[in-house]
């Protein structure tokens, strides 16, 4: 019988730091920036205008083709590393936006794989 691997997704900014425990690190600061868009900038990447905003975006579509499979690759990989929880980080500027729809993307894909996967989002609500 295999052991159910335990993802964790974070959301941080890379002002307050990268995440010690964290087994990989994604920067998604080249993707477009709702901060600038001051009908955006009050709400964070879980609302639906500011994920529609930067997951409409061809950059963040060819971004996310690739990461997929990526991560689907490396997760299946981690149990032979006898690692049952792995802790995967995405990082922008201030940990509000672009980091925290990409994670909310991802941890929907892998819950449907078939993952446990969770999501916190650690900068989202601390002042710039």
């Amino acid at each position: 019988m295999t052991r159910r691997r335990s993802v964790h997704l974070l959301s941080f900014s890379y002002r307050r730091g990268i995440p010690r425990k964290a087994n990989l690190v994604f920067d998604v600061r080249f993707l477009p920036n709702p901060h600038y868009v001051n009908s955006l900038r009050p709400f964070s990447g879980q609302d639906p205008r500011v994920a529609r905003f930067i997951l409409k975006r061809k950059e963040t579509q060819a971004f996310l083709k690739l990461l997929r499979p990526l991560l689907h690759l490396t997760l299946k990989k981690y149990p032979k590393a006898r690692m049952s929880r792995i802790r995967i980080a995405f990082g922008c500027t201030g940990g509000r936006h672009r980091s925290v729809t990409i994670a909310e993307a991802i941890v929907r894909d892998l819950n449907r794989r078939g993952y446990a996967a969770k999501v916190i989002h650690r900068d989202v609500n601390r002042e710039e």
